[in-house]
């Protein structure tokens, strides 16, 4: 499988910095990127997340956790395995 350009360039940002509190330094090296953009590209596309179907459990977990944290996706997605926040956050408002 080959890698188109900017993931190669995202994949050697991450390398060089981390994927952690990096997103500025890597984002300069991509060409029409923000660190937003790339933060969101590696979670979705390289960092293992699940892309399969929700089950009832993940469901009512994501209920369960809402409750105890609100609206803090990154809290709840730590109870997910191989969920984004952002997964988490469509699913709740049913855009998943």
């Amino acid at each position: 499988m080959e890698i188109c350009a900017s993931n190669k360039l995202l994949l050697e940002g991450i390398a060089k910095y981390g994927s952690k509190n990096s997103w500025d330094k890597i984002a300069i090296m991509i060409p029409g990127r923000n660190r937003k953009q790339c933060r969101e590209h590696f979670i979705n596309k390289f960092n293992n997340i699940r892309h399969r179907p929700w089950t009832s459990e993940e469901d009512n977990e994501i209920l369960t956790r809402r409750k105890e944290f609100g609206n803090r996706w990154t809290q709840i997605a730590t109870f997910l395995d191989g969920r984004s926040p952002n997964d988490v956050k469509n699913r709740f408002f049913g855009e998943a």
